[in-house]
């Protein structure tokens, strides 16, 4: 599958038990030099707005974004990666999204109990009805 074909938003699941909500193809692909040395996109999973399931086997640098080359006062490097996906894609119902974005809450507890109870979470993340009612979800939660 081709980036070009995922539908945005999308939900990202990381292997660091991350969710995050990516609006476009440019924010998804737009990161810290730092993310992708330390392995951010290696098997992260995608999640688009038709419940597809795609699996990102790895990223490589394609430039920097911004002047300077990209880098910051910090000396951090903003760049664009290029996203190799796995050709395999994994048609979702909403209730199997549910479960994995569930899942994902569940390995790292302590991290999203420091805002709202896990259970007042979960509540609002099995309430959505469609997959942008959870995309919209998740947006608040996070943000």
């Amino acid at each position: 599958m081709k980036i070009e074909e995922v539908k945005f938003p999308v939900v990202a699941l990381a292997r660091s038990s991350a969710i995050t909500v990516y609006e476009s193809k440019e924010l998804l692909t737009k990161c810290f030099n730092r993310a992708l040395a330390n392995g951010y996109f290696e098997n992260l999973f995608i999640i688009d707005s038709n419940c597809l399931g795609i699996e990102v086997m790895n990223a490589e640098k394609i430039g920097t974004v911004g002047g300077l080359w990209g880098y910051d006062i910090f000396l951090d490097q903003t760049i664009r990666v290029k996203l190799l996906l796995n050709n395999t894609v994994e048609q979702l119902s909403l209730d199997e999204v549910k479960n994995k974005i569930l899942s994902t809450i569940n390995e790292n507890r302590s991290f999203w109990s420091s805002g709202e109870s896990v259970a007042i979470i979960q509540s609002k993340i099995t309430s959505a009805r469609n997959m942008l009612d959870l995309i919209n979800i998740l947006s608040h939660l996070l943000n």
